[in-house]
């Protein structure tokens, strides 16, 4: 499933709604819902994932936080469905 602004919008909206200081920031001051699973880490990730196990641990780290996002969109499909 795709992540939109709209989807970080309501997400933050949520985070405000239900005092989620950590969810606010997470969205606020991170990449949480937006990182990438390129082979090779670009920008900043470049100082900090250098090894081929920093790059793995990477990859994990993307893998739970797009499994979160799917989550998410599943709970307000569902919401969506019983409030139409």
């Amino acid at each position: 499933m795709n992540w939109t602004f709209d989807d970080l919008s309501r997400l933050t909206a949520e985070a405000f709604a239900s005092g989620d200081a950590k969810m606010l920031g997470r969205i606020l001051a991170s990449d949480n819902f937006e990182p990438s699973l390129s082979l090779k880490p670009v920008g900043l990730a470049t100082l900090f994932v250098r090894t081929k196990r920093e790059r793995q641990e990477w990859r994990e780290r993307v893998t739970r936080i797009f499994a979160e996002r799917d989550a998410i969109k599943a709970r307000w499909n569902t919401q969506d469905a019983q409030n139409p």
